[in-house]
């Protein structure tokens, strides 16, 4: 149970509320989403492109194994961009907690 100065009865401090920034980790969720989304986009594109190499009606853009080729570069281009954005995301959320534990711990020492 809280008491009126913000400490639980255990004489821990109260936990910053998760409230705080809603805005910026709402745009935090945005982008690591957006993240993994293009990961995973990448990584069925990459399956289709494969599969239409294989498949007996294949139209190449280009001859040979470039359908492989344009798939591998594909991923791998897909699976660096969407894991830069699932990291900006959690530094996003890392940077509102680290402000959030800064007021806590501001709090605790103004006592």
């Amino acid at each position: 149970m809280a008491q009126a100065d913000g400490k639980s009865s255990g004489d821990q401090p109260r936990r910053a509320a998760k409230g705080e920034y809603g805005a910026g980790r709402l745009m935090a969720r945005v982008i690591s989403f957006s993240g993994w989304l293009q990961i995973g986009l990448s990584v069925l594109g990459a399956l289709f492109t494969v599969a239409s190499a294989f498949s007996p009606n294949q139209t190449q853009i280009l001859p040979g194994y470039s359908n492989l080729l344009l798939a591998s570069a594909g991923l791998v281009f897909g699976l660096v961009y969407g894991m830069f954005f699932v990291a900006v995301g959690q530094m996003m959320r890392a940077t509102m907690d680290s402000a959030n534990s800064l007021k806590q711990m501001l709090r605790i020492m103004q006592q």
